[in-house]
């Protein structure tokens, strides 16, 4: 079939208007933006993201761009929070360049040090260190990384120090209208056979629950974060709601899911919210559903203590993985498809240019 260059472009110009009008269409709950001025008496917000992985090739970047790069379009959401928290997905050190012992080097996460300011001018207050990419470069440089979070102002949890530990001490946040109480397990490539630590706190269901009902007696709120589930799997698996109800029940108040890098859904249980998996957060993995992730935004009644309401926004990361949010994001992630798709296009058409008919498959 002949098409004439000018077709060509309508075609085009129509397929990004679809694009923008269906894009209206995802349902996402916008972010509860404005934060409250009479501290006292407003509730206090809690952010959620999902994994933040700073070492392969967003490192590079971030080596070329600097470390706030990342967070350019997503740092003023983050900082409305009075306590941010995501999944550190990579130890962050110089140390042991050479110890990473997996077949395959590109899954050995270590982001450079220089990547903390990063994460503190995103505004994260606290990060959970419990999943399977925490010991990539051995207890030294989770050793290393806790230093550097410390010296940066960031809290961490889900980390076991010693053998002697039979429950996870929560990392407990004080402010003036209540006390939260974090928690981090991980239930994927469990360390439990390890004699050596620090290492992340494996997710038994025994200490799940010791720990969290010793969290409960100690703060007014109770977050559990748990590194679980199936890769890529779009529902949360029978194991993945078994701790979430284990913890719920247990006294925790809000359970935050990350690992298998897409989004699940989201469960109200026993009065608890459960978000099964916020997908990536900053990451450089390909595919639509893998450049997908959310940012869960709690608000807590300081009266009550008790969840008023919450919401959810997607986020959608570049081809330079940087996360932004709603149709702003969703039309850049389709913007760079088409983009990809014309220039594919045009190389055949421009191979099969005759005079100034062009063809097309």
């Amino acid at each position: 079939m002949k098409i004439r260059p000018v077709n060509v472009f309508i075609l085009i110009i129509i397929i990004v208007i679809i694009i923008f009008l269906t894009s209206w269409l995802v349902g996402y709950y916008q972010p509860l933006y404005e934060k409250p001025q009479d501290i006292n008496n407003t509730p206090l917000r809690l952010v959620f993201v999902g994994d933040v992985m700073l070492s392969r090739n967003v490192g590079d970047i971030i080596s070329r761009k600097g470390p706030e790069f990342p967070f350019e379009y997503v740092h003023d959401i983050l900082q409305k929070g009075d306590i941010t928290m995501g999944n550190l997905e990579s130890p962050i050190s110089s140390l042991n360049t050479n110890v990473c012992e997996k077949s395959d080097k590109t899954l050995c996460f270590k982001g450079s040090p220089d990547s903390l300011s990063g994460l503190t001018y995103a505004g994260f207050d606290i990060l959970t260190l419990a999943n399977n990419h925490a010991l990539d470069y051995k207890t030294e440089v989770m050793n290393d990384t806790q230093s550097r979070l410390s010296a940066a102002g960031i809290k961490y949890t889900g980390v076991q120090q010693s053998g002697e530990d039979y429950f996870q001490k929560a990392m407990i946040l004080q402010d003036p209208r209540m006390n939260v109480a974090f928690l981090g397990f991980n239930d994927i490539g469990t360390f439990k056979n390890s004699s050596s630590f620090p290492r992340p706190w494996n997710a038994s269901e025994e200490t799940v629950m010791q720990s969290v009902k010793e969290a409960h007696k100690q703060a007014d709120i109770v977050v559990v974060n748990f590194h679980f589930g199936e890769e890529y799997n779009f529902t949360h698996s029978p194991r993945q709601e078994k701790l979430a109800h284990l913890a719920a029940d247990a006294g925790a108040d809000i359970i935050i899911g990350h690992h298998p890098h897409v989004l699940q859904d989201v469960e109200f249980y026993n009065g608890s919210i459960i978000d099964y998996s916020l997908g990536n957060f900053v990451f450089d993995q390909k595919g639509k559903s893998s450049r997908e992730g959310a940012i869960l935004t709690v608000e807590i009644d300081p009266k009550t203590k008790q969840i008023q309401k919450y919401s959810l926004e997607k986020v959608f990361i570049t081809n330079e993985f940087q996360p932004r949010p709603g149709l702003i994001g969703m039309s850049i992630l389709y913007y760079e498809k088409l983009v990809s798709w014309s220039f594919s296009k045009l190389y055949t058409i421009t191979a099969k240019n005759t005079g100034f008919t062009l063809w097309v498959n």
